[in-house]
């Protein structure tokens, strides 16, 4: 099941991400952690501590 995420609060270890649609469709991300996967905007995933490409 995915999660739109609107702030940060996660559970688990991050694991990687990979735009959502064609390339960088609305700056928008599925993130897999090792507990769950969620779809994030790019404005929220800056202030995490992982690198997009």
């Amino acid at each position: 099941m995915l999660t739109v995420i609107n702030e940060f609060k996660f559970n688990g270890e991050y694991k990687n991400h990979k735009p959502v649609g064609d390339g960088h469709i609305n700056d928008t991300y599925l993130v897999d952690f090792d507990t769950n996967q969620y779809v994030i905007h790019a404005s929220i995933i800056k202030s995490l501590p992982i690198q997009l490409d």
